[in-house]
C-alpha cells in the first residue's frame, strides 16, 4: 500500500508534467492559429508569467484568449462570427474536448474557422 507521502509526491509530479504537456499543446495550437488570429493567446498573466489554467477551470484546462475579440470587455460587446474558437479546435483535435475553454469569448467567422481547419489539419498530417 502507498503512503500519502507517496501519493502526494506521485501526485505534484503528475501536475508538473501536465503543466509542461499542456504548455507545448497551447504553443503549438497559438502558433498554428496565428496567422487567422494574430492576438491570440493562452492562459492567463499572473505576476509576469503565463500558467496553465485559471482559476475557475484549474491545471486540467488550457485557456485562450485574444485581445482583438475579447466579448467580455469589448466597447460595442459584438461578436466577431458566430463559430466558437473552442468547438473548432475540440473538432479537430477531440483529444482535449473539455479541457480548453475561451471564458472572456472567442468566436470565428466561417471562412476564418476554415483558414483554421486547414492550417491545423496540415499540420496534423506532418
Amino acid at each position: 500500500m502507498e503512503s500519502i507521502r507517496e501519493l502526494a509526491k506521485e501526485y505534484v509530479e503528475l501536475c508538473k508534467q501536465a503543466e509542461i504537456r499542456a504548455e507545448k499543446i497551447a504553443q503549438w495550437i497559438v502558433k498554428t492559429c496565428r496567422p487567422v488570429i494574430e492576438d491570440l493567446e493562452y492562459s492567463i498573466k499572473w505576476a509576469e508569467k503565463y500558467q496553465i489554467g485559471w482559476t475557475k477551470c484549474g491545471i486540467d484546462t488550457i485557456y485562450f484568449y485574444s485581445n482583438s475579440r475579447n466579448f467580455i470587455a469589448s466597447q460595442t460587446n459584438k461578436i466577431i462570427g458566430n463559430i466558437a474558437f473552442v468547438g473548432l479546435i475540440e473538432e479537430i483535435i477531440p483529444e482535449i474536448e473539455f479541457h480548453i475553454d475561451t471564458p472572456m469569448g472567442l468566436f470565428l467567422t466561417k471562412e476564418e474557422a476554415e483558414k483554421i481547419k486547414k492550417l491545423l489539419s496540415k499540420k496534423l498530417k506532418k
